[in-house]
């Protein structure tokens, strides 16, 4: 079923700061996210019976707020340019928010934006608010959002936040997902979930080649002992083992 488009909410990094949200302490997002959630809960709406999962697709063609096309894990882009790259979800139940921590190289990789407004924000009465942290410590970054709106959970699958990174250099850089929440509309986190409600089903991260040939956007091919990051068929997820946080 075609959705309503709605105004995408969209944020930009700047050096020193925001150009719009709201930055909080990454402990703070996480109970605020799950708090909000809470006060909209009760709607009693029926889950999805499908296993839930997430992670990242380093080729956003194809995906829209509710639908995913395939899913890469590899990608090539040149120096000096921008890139997009989504966090999707895929078979979730209803959901209000999601929050993501991302690590990579920052010698390679700097993000400068994202949009947290899309799968979240694809049904009527949806309210999105970004949230983001700056990096606790070089080549990490956290974003999410959450729907403030009324019975506007939204389930199945879709890209849930866009990120724009840029390539500083050429070289290769994992982009790996250290943490993911995902909040139900019932203000609970999405099963399987450790004692503090970071998912821990399956999710997927990549790897980035940066160079400066005439092939960016195009699957790299694996280098001597790389095979176990990139795939031989060079779009199959690298599937992160449940993590104990600490």
């Amino acid at each position: 079923m075609s959705l309503p488009r709605r105004s995408p909410v969209k944020v930009r990094v700047r050096a020193g700061g925001v150009a719009r949200g709201f930055v909080v302490p990454a402990a703070l997002l996480l109970v605020l996210v799950l708090a909000i959630a809470a006060g909209a809960g009760g709607r009693g709406t029926a889950r999805a019976q499908a296993v839930p999962a997430a992670g990242l697709d380093l080729d956003t063609s194809g995906n829209t707020a509710t639908s995913l096309g395939r899913i890469d894990a590899c990608t090539r882009v040149h120096a000096g340019t921008q890139f997009d790259v989504d966090v999707y979800v895929k078979d979730v139940p209803p959901i209000d928010g999601v929050q993501v921590t991302l690590q990579f190289d920052p010698a390679i990789l700097r993000p400068v934006g994202y949009d947290a407004s899309l799968f979240l924000n694809a049904a009527p009465g949806s309210n999105v608010t970004p949230l983001e942290k700056p990096a606790a410590e070089p080549g990490t970054y956290m974003v999410a959002g959450f729907d403030l709106g009324q019975d506007s959970a939204e389930s199945g699958s879709g890209a849930a936040i866009r990120i724009t990174f840029e390539a500083l250099r050429t070289g290769r850089s994992d982009v790996r997902v250290t943490e993911l929440l995902m909040v139900d509309d019932g203000g609970s986190p999405v099963e399987p979930a450790d004692e503090v409600g970071r998912f821990t089903g399956t999710v997927t991260s990549g790897v980035i080649d940066v160079d400066a040939g005439r092939d960016a956007g195009q699957t790299p091919t694996p280098r001597p002992g790389q095979a176990a990051r990139c795939p031989h068929s060079g779009n199959s997820p690298l599937q992160q083992e449940p993590q104990e946080h600490i």
